[in-house]
């Protein structure tokens, strides 16, 4: 079941894929659909019993209502580099920056709330970090992970225009 810390996370990462869609030139759009993309990259928690499944089963009633970027749903957050498009980069960055609550605090602390919540040597946790690390989305100090000048420019609070 999707809360409201859940759709809130959405929203942002939304906002943030749409706002960096347009940093890259990807046109206005392209843009739009980042941020439906990131909108919509969670859905599969509303109907898995197990957490581990939502990418999968986001993707699966994604691809079967016939949406464009089902596949970015469907694989986003695994590390293992099986199917990659722009698009998926872009997404995984935007959820890797922002929290369980929306709010866009960077690499380092959202890792820090995936610890947080599922523990530190949890396999979300783990994961998370790996794919951080394959992504270049910063550099491993001690247990520490530092983004590569990154500075937050949009949070749910905020209304992109």
């Amino acid at each position: 079941m999707m809360y409201q810390k859940k759709v809130n996370h959405s929203v942002t990462v939304g906002r943030y894929m749409e706002k960096k869609a347009l940093a890259l030139g990807w046109g206005e759009e392209k843009a739009r659909e980042m941020f439906v993309l990131g909108y919509l990259h969670d859905i599969g928690y509303e109907h898995c019993t197990n957490t581990k499944d939502h990418p999968t089963v986001g993707g699966l009633m994604l691809k079967a209502s016939g949406y464009k970027y089902w596949q970015e749903v469907f694989w986003h957050g695994q590390v293992q580099g099986v199917y990659s498009t722009p698009e998926l980069l872009l997404l995984n960055e935007a959820d890797l920056s922002v929290d369980a609550n929306g709010n866009l605090v960077g690499v380092a602390m959202r890792l820090s709330d995936i610890g947080m919540r599922y523990g530190f040597g949890s396999d979300e946790y783990n994961g998370a970090k790996e794919l951080a690390k394959k992504l270049g989305l910063g550099k491993m100090m001690g247990n520490t992970f530092v983004p590569d000048g990154y500075t937050p420019e949009v949070s749910v609070g905020e209304c992109v225009e």
